[in-house]
């Protein structure tokens, strides 16, 4: 079964509602340094519509802890335009930092790894991502 012009158009007019929220996407440079190793340094891209869909269920168990729990993340995903995500290169190195949520500034910086290979979809990229510290 295939997916008309009409109908794509009518996902695509979706997906672009469901992007709400602003974000950067921070490019890696890594450099090798003799006293520090590998340096990681990033330089932001232009503001650009993300769609952020916070889940508590999207649970992924993760190492034992200094505690010897076992501790967990949270993963989230993220709406992006083909042309952003094209324009932009998005690789697993990179980081998107999260600038506008429907409209407010976050209190604190909130910073996003992306986790495994991006969902394509007819109208659009998804995201798995997860809190990152750089």
């Amino acid at each position: 079964m295939s997916i008309n012009s009409a109908q794509q158009a009518v996902m695509k007019l979706r997906f672009n509602h469901l992007l709400a929220d602003t974000c950067i996407y921070k490019t890696p440079t890594i450099t090798k340094s003799a006293s520090y190793g590998t340096v990681r340094t990033f330089s932001d891209s232009a503001p650009i519509a993300c769609g952020f869909e916070f889940s508590p269920f999207k649970f992924r168990a993760r190492e034992m802890g200094n505690t010897g729990q076992e501790q967990g993340e949270i993963l989230s995903r993220v709406r992006v335009s083909f042309a952003d995500y094209s324009a932009l290169a998005m690789t697993k190195e990179g980081v998107l930092e999260l600038t506008e949520r429907w409209g407010n500034t976050p209190a604190e910086t909130q910073l996003y790894e992306v986790q495994g290979f991006a969902e394509i979809g007819p109208a659009g990229v998804i995201l798995n991502v997860k809190r990152a510290e750089l």
